[in-house]
């Protein structure tokens, strides 16, 4: 059965880097590859002076329908629209970073789309040097009035590390 997206929204909980803005992070739909259904929802935000925050490890939401982005200062918890400082040049990175056609940086690309399938998470620290962690994710999909979540577990992205986090999603129809 086919389950079509009308929001997605992405949770970061315990994330912690010695230099923000190496990190980038994308989201890659189960339709992804050559097509290109994969959305860069993080890139080169917060800045190297501030990090990790004296409060500790952040936990950040992205969300389209977010009041504001992320910018180049200190990082803070919160829910903030994705965002993709590094503009319209994409990092490939090292394998098994993909080199894929970037969709955007909205997650409403994956809004009309079957949710069905192996979700991609891929978290690049670009410059290497240095070292940072996340302790779990979550990926929110809302179809119809029915929620769907799935949860990760821990990631360490580490010098010149590539983290990828798949997930097998599905939905059934429950016509009561």
């Amino acid at each position: 059965t086919s389950a079509v997206a009308s929001k997605v929204t992405v949770t970061i909980t315990g994330f912690t880097h010695a230099c923000w803005n190496d990190v980038d992070i994308l989201l890659q739909g189960p339709t992804g590859g050559t097509d290109g259904a994969d959305v860069m929802i993080l890139s080169d935000v917060g800045d190297c002076t501030s990090a990790p925050p004296a409060s500790g490890p952040v936990n950040i939401t992205l969300d389209d329908a977010a009041a504001s982005s992320l910018g180049t200062g200190a990082l803070a918890s919160g829910t903030f629209k994705p965002t993709n400082l590094e503009g319209d040049t994409f990092d490939t990175g090292a394998e098994p970073w993909p080199d894929l056609p970037r969709s955007g940086t909205t997650l409403a690309f994956f809004n009309g789309l079957n949710v069905n399938g192996t979700w991609h998470l891929w978290v690049l620290d670009d410059t290497g040097g240095d070292a940072g962690s996340i302790a779990s994710w979550s990926l929110n999909i809302t179809f119809g009035p029915t929620l769907a979540g799935m949860f990760g577990g821990a990631a360490v992205v580490d010098d010149d590390g590539v983290v990828e986090l798949k997930w097998q999603t599905s939905h059934e129809v429950d016509n009561l």
